[in-house]
């Protein structure tokens, strides 16, 4: 366990190192909260969060959904400021609305520096030249690819290397009861669903998906934040992040190994000290991420 929480404080302290310089003191947005199940950007939203908040000494001025974004409402709360959004595997055509809003945001912040959190790209070709249109006409966007294979995606369709820094959610702290059986299995069932022949019958393993407590918290969350005053809202949903994460962790902690090809899986297994054997997904960013940043996970065996 020592040795996972060194090797998260070397992982957390390049990311934190990747960022000092484009942290000027002032005013800043947090654009992307993940107001669906997936603890996974969940914890990427409590890692940004974290770091952020102690690069700039406070907490962002303006945060928000992709869709709920309100540029008007941003200029206002940051003035000149940075807009940071939120990092993950959803750079690319492969989750086209997603890419779609993100592109959006950037197109209506003309003259604040963007900041694109470190990411995964997912079908980047499929939206190549919406992508480089807008970035070209903004022409003060930062990119952090968070491992190798996407750094050299990036350069070579865009034509500009991204910085290279690891995921936002090393640094969680979480506190998980003891292992209750020998191996737990946490497989994807979506689009990113590796075809290799890996996955296994549906009694022997569960997705984030099967959790009734994360669908339950999905669904209050977003009745609590549609009713939530505008002040409350940034710390609802910050308590609400926590919570989806906990509870992915609690139930990654019921195994002494866990077997998943969810690179969060991975991550927080790693966060909580569970070794970990991490099978590749459909997308190739699990092995990515693994070969980039191996060494701050030697908790981790990537199979095969």
């Amino acid at each position: 366990m020592d040795q996972d929480r060194g090797a998260a404080r070397m992982l957390t302290g390049l990311l934190e190192s990747a960022l000092r310089p484009l942290v000027d003191g002032g005013r800043y947005a947090l654009i992307d909260y993940p107001l669906y199940h997936n603890p996974g950007d969940a914890a990427i939203w409590l890692g940004t969060r974290q770091i952020l908040g102690g690069l700039f000494g406070t907490a962002p001025a303006y945060t928000a959904t992709l869709r709920g974004f309100d540029p008007d409402t941003c200029r206002r709360r940051i003035g000149g400021g940075t807009v940071f959004l939120l990092g993950g595997g959803n750079f690319g055509g492969l989750y086209s609305r997603h890419h779609d809003m993100r592109l959006r945001v950037i197109a209506a912040m003309a003259g604040n520096r963007i900041v694109q959190l470190p990411f995964s790209v997912a079908g980047l070709d499929e939206a190549l030249e919406p992508t480089r249109k807008v970035l070209a006409a903004h022409g003060n966007v930062t990119l952090i690819a968070r491992e190798a294979h996407s750094q050299a995606v990036v350069a070579r369709l865009l034509g500009e290397r991204p910085l290279l820094a690891p995921d936002a959610a090393h640094g969680l702290r979480l506190p998980v009861g003891a292992p209750i059986r020998d191996e737990t299995r946490l497989l994807r069932r979506d689009r990113e669903a590796a075809a290799s022949g890996t996955r296994i019958d549906a009694g022997d393993s569960w997705d984030w998906a099967d959790l009734p407590r994360l669908r339950w918290l999905n669904r209050a969350g977003k009745a609590a934040l549609a009713l939530a005053p505008a002040a409350a809202a940034p710390a609802l949903r910050d308590r609400l992040a926590r919570a989806k994460v906990e509870t992915a962790a609690a139930r990654l902690a019921e195994g002494q190994t866990v077997v998943t090809d969810r690179l969060h899986g991975a991550i927080l297994a790693s966060v909580i000290g569970r070794k970990t054997v991490v099978r590749d997904n459909a997308t190739g960013k699990v092995a990515a991420y693994l070969q980039t940043w191996g060494k701050g996970l030697p908790s981790c065996r990537l199979d095969g």
